[in-house]
């Protein structure tokens, strides 16, 4: 029998064992049902789900059976003999019942709401997760080696599947440089690093001079604190009105602590790869404000 239909077959059989015990419906999900479609009680679900094929219902059906981490970790243990393998997912499909019955778990008095999930759903979940993408062997043996717990290891594969970085080519041995490198002791932060390395390389260029891209980055973040620096100054001084009759362009939404955080996290990531530090932070601002009468 060919492998990679058993893989197939038993990512199939993973599916489906989720499908069974069903799908919480986290706050978040809950408010945007409710937002979405005035707060509909259990009978409006019910008879939401009496037609799978409605807008309605595949827009909850999306929003709830989406590949999140759990659902990435488990398919991943299903592979994990064999790391990094892309499974075809038209065999997948070919796996899957034409038709899946399953249930939305709410915590509040709608409690566990049984439908049934369409092929279309189906293939989208099954899309999202994005199993056809190939891994650089090495980055797996990278992760083996580096991550000791099964659960850490899973969770790594989960992530890297789920992004858009080809991790066959350029990029391979740059995330396989971070991941033994970056202190694995805490491993929340282990995974916000990685997911910032992960989302630099997706864009254009980055994957041939991450140095380059990650100082740009970090260039964009100190001209945003700047302006807000400069910004904040300015409102201590004047009022809005008075502001706003010099021509201002408004005021700066932005999250000053999380810039410094991000900032702090670049370094991180570039440390750990170049094993030397971003550009230090320059003592005055270096860029020029005089486009813009806000700052």
């Amino acid at each position: 029998m060919d492998k990679d239909l058993t893989y197939s077959r038993e990512v199939a059989r993973t599916l489906l064992k989720l499908f069974e015990t069903g799908f919480a419906v986290d706050a978040d999900a809950a408010h945007f049902i409710d937002s979405t479609l005035g707060c509909p009680g259990r009978k409006d679900l019910l008879d939401l789900f009496s037609l799978p094929d409605s807008d309605a219902a595949a827009l909850v059906l999306d929003l709830v059976i989406a590949p999140d981490d759990s659902i990435r970790q488990a398919v991943e243990a299903c592979l994990a003999d064999r790391p990094g393998i892309s499974v075809d997912s038209r065999a997948l499909l070919d796996g899957l019942p034409e038709t899946i019955p399953t249930a939305l778990l709410f915590s509040d008095a709608r409690g566990k709401i049984p439908c049934t999930v369409p092929r279309p759903a189906a293939k989208r979940l099954v899309c999202g997760l994005n199993l056809s993408k190939p891994i650089d062997p090495g980055l797996c043996e990278s992760i083996k080696k580096a991550l000791h717990r099964r659960e850490d290891r899973l969770a790594v594969m989960a992530i890297l599947r789920g992004c858009r970085v080809d991790l066959t080519g350029p990029a391979a041995p740059l995330v396989r440089a971070f991941v033994p490198r970056f202190p694995a002791t805490d491993m929340s932060l282990f995974f916000s690093h990685l997911r910032l390395l992960l989302h630099i390389l997706e864009r254009p260029g980055a994957e041939s001079d991450l140095f380059a891209a990650l100082a740009a980055e970090q260039a964009a973040c100190l001209q945003t604190l700047f302006r807000a620096a400069r910004l904040e100054k300015q409102m201590a001084q004047n009022n809005m009105e008075t502001l706003m009759m010099q021509g201002g362009r408004g005021l700066l939404a932005v999250d000053t602590g999380d810039l410094k955080q991000r900032l702090n996290m670049l370094n991180a990531v570039c440390t750990a790869i170049f094993e030397r530090p971003l550009p230090a932070d320059p003592a005055e601002e270096p860029l020029d404000f005089s486009w813009d009468k806000t700052v």
